[in-house]
This record gives C-alpha cells, sequence and structure tokens, in this order.
C-alpha cells in the first residue's frame, strides 16, 4: 500500500465516510466543518478583508455569491494543498490558512455551497500517545500558537486548542499587524510561524504600542503610528529580519529599506519657498500658512527695511 493511499484511508477513518475523496491516487479532500486550527487566536478583521475580497471579485466578474463560491472557489481550494496533521484523536488540524478557511466557512454558510478542500498531510500521528505527539508537534516541530502566556506544558497547550474554526478568539492586534504587513508589501508568508503574533505580543510588552482608538484596525492613522514604531525603531525591524525565511530575505529587504525611510523622513515645511536670505526668519504657522510668494515678499521687506533703517545708516 502506497503512502498516499494510507493517508487517504487514515483520513476517512478519523473523518468518516463521504468527507474524504481520492483513495485511488486522487488528492484527498476535506471538508471545512471537519477541519480544526492549530492555534487558538485569529485575526477576525483579516477573516473579513478575505471574504470582501470575495464579494467583490464575485460582482467583478458579474455572477452572485453562490455562483462564485461553486464555479470559482471550488477550483481554489481543489488545488490549495492546505498542510494539516492527523491528530491521535482523529481530528485534522491545519498547519496554515486559517483566516482563509475561517472566510471558506463563512461564505460556505452564506451560500449553501459546499466546498471541500485539498489537503498535504505533513505528520500522521495515529497510533501516537497524547505526551509522544505532544512533545514532537510542540518542541520538536515548533509548532502551534497558543496565546501569549501559554502553558509550559506541550499536552496543556494542545489541549487548550479548539476543536473547530470557529472555536478561535479574536485578536485585533493580529489584524492590525497583518493590515500593516500589506500596507508596506510584506508577505505574511516570507516570515516564520506566527511572526504577526508575536510582533503584536513584543510590541505590547516593550509600551512601544501606541493607544488603540475604537475600530483601531481599520483606522488609517492607527495603523500609520504602529506602522512607524516598527519600522522607525530598529529593534523592531531587526526582529522581522531574524524572521524572514531565507529564499524571502532580499524582497523583504527592499521593503524594510523603503518603510524604514519613509518612518524617519522627517516633513521639509520650506520645500517649495525657494532659497531664502541666511539673516531671515520666516515663522510659519501650522493653522494658517502664508503661500510661498507672500513668505518671499515679506522676507525680502524684512531685509530691505534693515539696510534702509536709521540704525543701519549710522
Amino acid at each position: 500500500m502506497s503512502a498516499r493511499v494510507r493517508v487517504v484511508l487514515s483520513l476517512a477513518l478519523a473523518l468518516g465516510a463521504g468527507t474524504v475523496s481520492g483513495v485511488a491516487g486522487a488528492e484527498p479532500m476535506v471538508s471545512t466543518s471537519k477541519i480544526a486550527p492549530t492555534q487558538t487566536e485569529y485575526g477576525a478583521l483579516a477573516v473579513d478583508n478575505k471574504f470582501n475580497k470575495w464579494v467583490v471579485e464575485a460582482k467583478a466578474q458579474g455572477i452572485s455569491l453562490p455562483k462564485y463560491t461553486d464555479t470559482v472557489l471550488r477550483g481554489v481550494f481543489a488545488t490549495a494543498k492546505i498542510p494539516v496533521v492527523i491528530a491521535p484523536d482523529g481530528v485534522v488540524r491545519t498547519l496554515d490558512g486559517h483566516h482563509k478557511l475561517s472566510a471558506l466557512v463563512r461564505v460556505q454558510k452564506i451560500t449553501g455551497v459546499s466546498v471541500p478542500v485539498n489537503v498535504d498531510v505533513i505528520k500522521d500521528y495515529s497510533g501516537y500517545s497524547e505526551t509522544r505527539y505532544a512533545n514532537h508537534f510542540v518542541n520538536k516541530l515548533g509548532k502551534g500558537y497558543f496565546g501569549d502566556s501559554p502553558s509550559e506544558s506541550a499536552v496543556e497547550k494542545l489541549r487548550s486548542l479548539p476543536r473547530s474554526l470557529s472555536g478561535m478568539r479574536d485578536n485585533p492586534m493580529r489584524s492590525v499587524i497583518g493590515l500593516v504587513f500589506d500596507r508596506a508589501g510584506l508577505e505574511g508568508s516570507w516570515f516564520k510561524d506566527y511572526v504577526q503574533f508575536d510582533l503584536a505580543a513584543l510590541l505590547k510588552t516593550s509600551g512601544r504600542l501606541p493607544k488603540a482608538p475604537n475600530g483601531a484596525a481599520s483606522n488609517p492613522k492607527y495603523l500609520d503610528a504602529v506602522a512607524k514604531v516598527i519600522f522607525g525603531e530598529p529593534r523592531f525591524t531587526k526582529y522581522l529580519q531574524q524572521q524572514l525565511k531565507p529564499q524571502h530575505i532580499k524582497s523583504a529587504n527592499l521593503v524594510f529599506g523603503r518603510e524604514v525611510r519613509k518612518a524617519s523622513a522627517r516633513p521639509k515645511v520650506l520645500s517649495r519657498l525657494g532659497k531664502l536670505p541666511s539673516n531671515s526668519r520666516v515663522r510659519l504657522r501650522r493653522s494658517r500658512a502664508a503661500s510661498p510668494a507672500k513668505l518671499r515678499n515679506k522676507v525680502q521687506g524684512k531685509t530691505k527695511t534693515a539696510k534702509t533703517s536709521p540704525r543701519a545708516r549710522r
């Protein structure tokens, strides 16, 4: 029996008949209702963005969301190859794509269209004890995100994982960091796992995280403030560089260079005034800034007056 057939049979046994297809050499397809996460938290706004993107694409193509789900998303997830593991208790847990899969759960609920997911089984833990499974998954592979203050026990960490995608808690700062990445042109896949969660925790513990207003993740000014901290302070940029996967270092460093320059740039208030006399002093008010022409006239007038004053003639 080939390794692929064994994997598909393991999935079939774990999930029950009708939830897995493709035993005869085809790819294993699993229902999202049977997929559980390997992290306790997610970014709700990141899921909203994925879902809204599909809604916009459906409208752009002139088709309904159910039709888009059936004709487009089915094809996308048929070739997605979402990496998963099979836990000893038979639960199929995804290693990546939590936000994409959560958005898919939502679109299926709204449209009533079922979209099975192509999975790639990275490790089958069938037959493992709970302790052996925990030690390998958490300690050896370094997988799983369990919040910013998890238990020290690998077994307890795995026990804290939800048994469905809908069981994850919202971490608003995960969404904020994700949007900062998107605006900068940084791909989450360029980094090691859970970098956005870890960076959010690092910002929080450092005391450098700007105070979040209501609706922070959708507030452009707040996103700008967070980006200024991340890219304007070397320790945070250095941390991100240390988390890069080797094949993406070059691309990421181009982004870092641009964003660091942007974060450290100071506005040049007099950039449009041209060269002014060295002995002139012009006070610019933020509320009522004069035009460049008026400022030149003002400066020239002051200079001329200084030359013809009685004190100057003496």
